[in-house]
């Protein structure tokens, strides 16, 4: 009875001790003082091996938890201006520029996509918003403006095509192997839209859907994703978000009145 009076007797003490209560998390900003080449940051990224990394307008830069290693176009960049990070089944970091153009560092070395110059011309003043690489190599792409919609480039031909989707849908994700994916979508499929008890529907690696938008806020689109081992999604297309679980679609909701999605995880 003793030790249990004397317990209860601390506890009350210890909790009435300034500072014992609710903290605030701590946290560490760091700025171009720090080592980052650019206070401008445009994505963050960790890698499979643990590393961070930071893409920037001044080039990108790895942050290992001790200091940070920069690359820029003298390492080997194609632009000094980084929009975000891919990493393939091979586990190379893969990085998508200002000027449409790809890079990958692979053993610390960068190198440029090899259909660096097919793919620009392809887009002219658009530029990737989203893109990825499947385990064959191959690069799928979406733009940010129209015309809209998910791209195949096959990296031993570089011929572009078009994912054709079904009548009456007009978002897709693909699983591309490797626990890798990548969503589009491609507002001029024309069509029905999908009934109530067919929102959805996987064929092959692709999950088609349906989603409402207003044609007059289309001039550019954002189309985010977050997507977990079991094949679940959250997909983000401007301000409208889709769920989908277990293979089913889940749930549709729009944010009224707000700016775009910007990321998901």
């Amino acid at each position: 009875m003793m030790h249990r009076t004397i317990f209860l007797i601390f506890f009350i003490l210890l909790i009435n001790i300034p500072g014992v209560r609710a903290q605030q998390p701590a946290f560490t900003n760091f700025t171009v003082e720090n080592g980052l080449p650019s206070n401008e940051i445009y994505d963050v990224f960790e890698d499979s091996s643990g590393y961070i990394w930071f893409a920037t307008d001044h080039g990108i830069s790895r942050y290992d938890g001790y200091g940070f290693k920069n690359y820029s176009t003298a390492d080997g960049l194609v632009h000094n201006t980084v929009f975000g990070f891919f990493e393939d089944v091979h586990h190379r970091v893969w990085m998508r520029m200002f000027n449409s153009a790809l890079c990958y560092m692979e053993h610390g070395k960068i190198y440029p996509y090899v259909h660096n110059e097919s793919l620009q011309r392809f887009l002219g003043r658009n530029f990737i918003q989203s893109f990825a690489i499947d385990s064959a190599g191959d690069l799928w792409f979406m733009s940010i403006r129209s015309p809209f919609g998910l791209y195949h480039q096959h990296h031993q031909t570089g011929k572009i095509e078009r994912v054709v989707m079904p009548p009456g849908y007009n978002a897709v994700v693909m699983e591309l192997g490797g626990n890798k994916v990548i969503g589009a979508v491609d507002l001029e499929n024309k069509g029905a839209p999908a009934s109530p008890e067919n929102m959805i529907k996987h064929t092959g690696n692709c999950w088609f859907f349906h989603i409402v938008y207003d044609p007059k806020d289309m001039g550019r689109s954002l189309v985010r994703m977050a997507y977990d081992k079991s094949g679940n999604f959250i997909f983000s297309f401007n301000e409208n978000i889709t769920e989908v679980r277990d293979g089913k679609l889940k749930q549709q909701f729009q944010f009224q009145h707000l700016n775009p999605v910007n990321n998901l995880f």
